[in-house]
């Protein structure tokens, strides 16, 4: 919740412009020891001062709160004295004319009753008041201030030429950790810096490069992809997320330190996501519990993903119609979990990275190292250096670059990427890389010689092997076969030799397991259409297709053999002489039946085999 309270006497009066007195106001207004009075004009001539409260109040700043969506939000910084007890407190600018806010003086404060006594009051408070305009920005990122591009952070903001002490950041509690340290003017210490950020992409290469990546292309906006990692508990994935979060403050430094947690509701992440403009925003612990947990993990993650994805919200109407501000994430979440969230068009949005257990204690060492440039600042550091390195060359031109990069970059991907979204995903984050690796040379750290940037090329694109494999997993011709996998696996079906010379799966000591599946002949594996549908409808609920449908997902990601004799229709079965008999089968092609291969019930010793 972001801080209300302030105290008056220590805030700072830097890039403030005093407020006109309103001198259209009727009447006069003085302060007293009994309270407000006002001045009043009789009939006859006469004037006398006339008690209107019993207290006396000072505007002393009007606050305009800025998020960056084009709403502002105005307060007032308010002092009182009320029977001698002062008070310094805020207000929404919307409530002081009610003047329903006295209670936050005093129980025993209040408006004299008379006619028109609350506004007058009102104008008294407003006419004696000396207050000062402030602006405060209560997101990070990137904003035009005064012509000047900068970037917003807890502690203030940056430009080409270092620290802003003139802009000023009121953060909600759960961002207040994203604070930059000022840029250094030592070259030592920005080669320092860099060479820190490095360092931890040595902890795993194929996971850290990407997370680097990702920090850069967090700072230039409009990213459109999350970064998932996904890991066994004590792996040391939080850590690893945690190192990537403490580019953007030292406070964050550890996994228990990282400012979102999957446990918090869809609104409240969307929210602070909004508010984490062009940084990273780490969200912890995706763990289902049980079924029910599955589902509501699911459909929060679906909902926060795809609207990173597709920069942009749920609109929603306000009582009378009007649309309430959208609120969508405007960095670039990186989650952590020992499950990915289900959904093929979900995991395309997301970068996926698997973590394994590292048990040497070596690894755990250089982690800890690790951990130690991040908490003393070095991380942060060097992502200071970088937002003044941008910001010198502009911020735009670097923006521009970055695209064209991009698109360069992802044709490398788009021949072994099978889906659309990977090559964006992984072209916008290699281009990154690149422009995190010319601002390292410029510090010193990279020749011009140095291939640092073709080596994470080829890195990558064993990411976009392993990010194809799990997308098929998530289509319904990957889910068929994944289920009739686990069926086998599970001993709940079995598939026959369909010669003498062909293996089986599915028995033990020549003795088969569950109902018939199919056959497995010398060269293919065949199934038997209406039972193989039957068990893979059984074991995943999510393949809720037609019988048709599903042969012919199954037809176009190339899982089965097709009968294109009819040139009007494709026939998804085809004729296979088995055991001596004709048989109308689905014929998996090799790319369907090396699926159905990775795990599988040997038929001698009935245990899984690869």
């Amino acid at each position: 919740m972001r801080r209300e309270n302030h105290d008056a006497e220590t805030m700072s009066e830097d890039n403030v412009v005093p407020l006109a007195r309103n001198e259209t106001a009727p009447g006069d207004y003085r302060e007293t020891t009994r309270g407000l009075e006002w001045l009043k004009h009789n009939a006859d001539g006469s004037t006398e001062y006339r008690q209107i409260t019993n207290f006396v109040a000072e505007i002393r700043e009007s606050v305009t709160i800025d998020d960056g969506s084009g709403v502002s939000i105005c307060r007032y910084l308010m002092k009182s004295r009320c029977e001698g007890i002062q008070r310094t407190f805020t207000i929404p600018a919307e409530r002081f004319d009610s003047m329903a806010w006295t209670h936050e003086m005093s129980p025993r404060a209040h408006v004299v009753p008379g006619h028109l006594h609350r506004s007058r009051a009102g104008v008294a408070i407003r006419k004696l008041s000396r207050s000062v305009i402030r602006r405060v920005y209560a997101h990070t990122g990137w904003r035009t201030i005064d012509g000047v591009s900068v970037y917003l952070h807890a502690g203030g903001a940056i430009d080409a030429n270092g620290e802003r002490r003139d802009v000023h950041v009121d953060l909600d509690s759960a961002l207040e950790r994203f604070k930059l340290p000022a840029p250094s003017d030592e070259q030592a210490e920005r080669l320092a810096a860099v060479r820190a950020s490095w360092a931890t992409t040595r902890l795993a290469p194929e996971i850290c490069l990407p997370l680097l990546a990702a920090v850069t292309h967090a700072i230039l906006g409009g990213a459109r992809l999350s970064m998932y990692l996904a890991g066994p508990t004590g792996a040391g994935k939080s850590e690893i997320a945690a190192l990537y979060q403490s580019h953007f403050g030292a406070g964050m430094a550890r996994g228990h330190a990282l400012p979102a947690s999957w446990d918090s509701t869809a609104n409240a992440l969307l929210s602070m996501s909004f508010a984490a403009k062009d940084a990273l925003l780490v969200v912890d612990d995706y763990i289902p519990r049980d079924t029910g947990d599955a589902a509501s993990l699911n459909r929060k993650a679906d909902r926060l993903l795809r609207a990173q994805g597709n920069c942009s919200g749920r609109a929603r109407a306000r009582p009378d119609g009007s649309l309430q501000v959208t609120r969508y994430p405007r960095g670039l979440i990186l989650s952590t979990g020992e499950d990915i969230p289900a959904g093929h068009s979900l995991r395309a949005r997301a970068v996926i990275l698997e973590h394994r257990r590292h048990d040497e204690q070596a690894w755990w060492d250089q982690l800890t190292e690790c951990q130690r440039a991040a908490a003393s600042g070095q991380l942060a550091q060097s992502t200071a250096g970088l937002v003044r390195w941008i910001a010198e060359s502009d911020l735009e031109t670097i923006q521009e670059y970055a695209r064209e990069r991009s698109e360069e970059h992802r044709k490398r991907f788009a021949a072994i990427s099978s889906h659309a979204r990977t090559p964006d995903n992984l072209g916008g984050l290699l281009a990154s890389l690149e422009i995190w690796i010319e601002y390292a040379r410029s510090c010193g750290m990279f020749t011009a010689n140095d291939d640092a940037l073709e080596s994470a090329a080829a890195l990558f694109e064993r990411v976009a092997r392993a990010q194809g494999e799990l997308l098929a997993e998530q289509k319904p011709a990957g889910m068929f076969l994944a289920a009739i996998r686990s069926a086998l696996a599970a001993g709940a079906v079995h598939v026959a030799a369909g010669d003498e010379r062909s293996p089986r799966w599915g028995w033990i000591d020549s003795h088969p397991r569950g109902e018939r599946i199919g056959w497995l002949s010398e060269h293919e594996l065949l199934l038997e259409p209406a039972t193989a549908i039957r068990v893979a409808k059984l074991r995943d609920p999510r393949l809720a297709l037609s019988n048709r449908t599903l042969l012919k997902q199954l037809a176009r990601e190339g899982m089965i053999e097709v009968d294109t004799r009819d040139r009007d229709h494709e026939r998804y079965r085809v004729r296979r002489r088995v055991a001596g008999r004709r048989h109308s089968v689905l014929a998996l092609t090799p790319r369907g039946r090396v699926i159905i291969e990775g795990e599988r019930c040997d038929d001698t010793t009935g245990e899984h085999s690869r």
